[in-house]
């Protein structure tokens, strides 16, 4: 009788705790696993991955990649529209100057041929083109690039793009150096912006 009785007392405990209910029994939670996922994915739905960090941020404030490259978003200005080449009707010259620095221990390459960054205008971000002004204008509009951004050292660079003027009221700055690192996207950059 006594190995009977702990057998019906063995089941009644362990019906009560797999019941879920009941002086602070639980149920028996399922244990998620998270995928394997490349957070430097561009094209990675981050709403679906929390563990990666986001892939933009406050122009306002620098951003660093992990090789120690970081980008700035320094200044954004409005130009003399005379100084452009490609403006129409309805746009406005936009100057946007980064800053790009090297906290590594490599050189950083910049390609010299290859947009480093692009503004993007409008909530929806559409890419603005680039004016790089006149054979008179050009280096008021366009700064020259250096090979390389090398360590401990810092470059600042400037660019013109041609923005609807009703899509002033929401500017992002993207630098991805033409696919050399993953992108990050400057929100707000109309906040920067003078003249």
């Amino acid at each position: 009788m006594p190995i009977r009785f702990l057998v019906v007392v063995a089941v009644a405990l362990l019906a009560g705790c797999s019941s879920g209910g009941g002086h602070g029994a639980t149920s028996n939670p399922t244990v998620a696993t998270t995928p394997s996922v490349n957070c430097d994915d561009p094209t990675l739905n981050r709403a679906l991955f929390p563990q990666c960090p986001p892939l933009e941020g406050p122009a306002t404030q620098l951003h660093h990649w992990p090789n120690g490259f970081g980008a700035q978003v320094a200044e954004v200005q409005k130009m003399d529209p005379s100084l452009g080449s490609g403006l129409k009707p309805g746009q406005v010259l936009i100057k946007v100057t980064v800053v790009f620095s090297n906290t590594g221990t490599m050189p950083i390459p910049l390609d010299q041929h290859r947009y480093l960054w692009r503004l993007l205008s409008s909530p929806n971000r559409f890419e603005a083109n680039n004016d790089g002004g006149w054979n008179t204008t050009g280096d008021q509009l366009t700064s020259p690039v250096p090979e390389r951004v090398a360590p401990g050292q810092s470059v600042t660079l400037f660019d013109s793009w041609d923005v609807p003027a009703d899509q002033l009221a929401s500017l992002a700055v993207r630098v991805d150096l033409d696919g050399a690192v993953v992108p990050w996207v400057f929100t707000d950059a109309q906040t920067l912006l003078k003249g």
